[in-house]
């Protein structure tokens, strides 16, 4: 399990139904309803999914070094140290900004042309 106690907070964010962290060592800490991968892409197995303790993003952002965090109702954004900005999440009607979405069961990228929610996590800037 993951203790927020011990690390440094440089942004802390919430929405209705998620909360994400983002440490002083560049790392990010999410929990709540995965609903659309908001919580942890990479994890996503339905709307109803529950990450009850904080959890790390490290496999999911690899070394991207993120100094700031901000939830959505269905999505999650970070702005990692360089400037560039990363978002996933529900991505219906392009909110996210995204050209090219996840695979909601896989996590690999897809065309998402439609905008129909599919899971994102793509660098823009």
């Amino acid at each position: 399990s993951t203790r927020l106690g011990r690390h440094t907070i440089l942004s802390i964010s919430a929405s209705v139904h998620h909360a994400a962290v983002s440490t002083a060592t560049g790392t990010v800490l999410s929990c709540g309803t995965n609903a659309y991968g908001v919580v942890d892409p990479l994890e996503y197995t339905d709307d109803t999914q529950v990450i009850a303790k904080p959890r790390s993003l490290a496999e999911c952002l690899g070394s991207a070094r993120v100094v700031s965090v901000s939830c959505g109702s269905e999505h999650t954004a970070a702005v990692r140290a360089n400037g560039m900005v990363m978002t996933w999440g529900n991505d219906g009607g392009g909110r996210l900004g995204h050209r090219r979405g996840f695979e909601k069961s896989k996590g690999s990228k897809e065309d998402d042309d439609k905008g129909d929610g599919d899971n994102n996590r793509e660098e823009s800037g």
